[in-house]
C-alpha cells in the first residue's frame, strides 16, 4: 500500500493537481478517506480547477458513504463555514440546472 511506503507522499499531485485524497473523494470512499487523512493528506489542496476534496464530494451522488465522507473532510478541514457555503452554492447550482433543464425539455409550455 502507497502510505505503508516511508518516503511516500499523500499529498502527491498528478498533471491535474489532484491528490490521491482528491480521487479518494470523487466516488467518495470513506474507509479511503479515513486512511489518506490518518496519514497526514492535505485536505486543503484544490485541483487545476480549484476543487478542494470537500468540494469533489459535496458534487458527488448523494448517500451514506458521501455523507460520512464530508463529514471526514470537514472535521479534518476546520472549516464548517466553508463547508456551508460550500454546499449551498452546490444546492444552488443543482436547483439552478434542473431549472435550466426544465426549460429546455418544457420550453414555452410552462415559461
Amino acid at each position: 500500500m502507497l502510505v505503508n511506503s516511508a518516503d511516500a507522499s499523500v499529498n502527491v499531485v498528478d498533471a491535474h493537481h489532484s491528490t490521491p485524497l482528491s480521487w479518494a473523494s470523487k466516488r467518495p470512499s470513506a474507509a479511503c478517506i479515513d486512511v489518506l487523512l490518518h496519514h497526514n493528506a492535505s485536505p486543503n489542496i484544490a485541483d487545476v480547477d480549484g476543487r478542494t476534496a470537500l468540494i469533489h464530494a459535496a458534487l458527488a451522488p448523494s448517500g451514506a458513504e458521501r455523507d460520512a465522507s464530508i463529514l471526514l473532510l470537514v472535521r479534518a478541514t476546520g472549516l464548517l463555514d466553508l463547508y456551508i457555503r460550500q454546499a449551498r452554492c452546490v444546492l444552488y447550482l443543482t436547483f439552478r440546472l434542473s431549472v435550466v433543464d426544465e426549460k429546455l425539455l418544457c420550453g414555452p409550455l410552462l415559461y
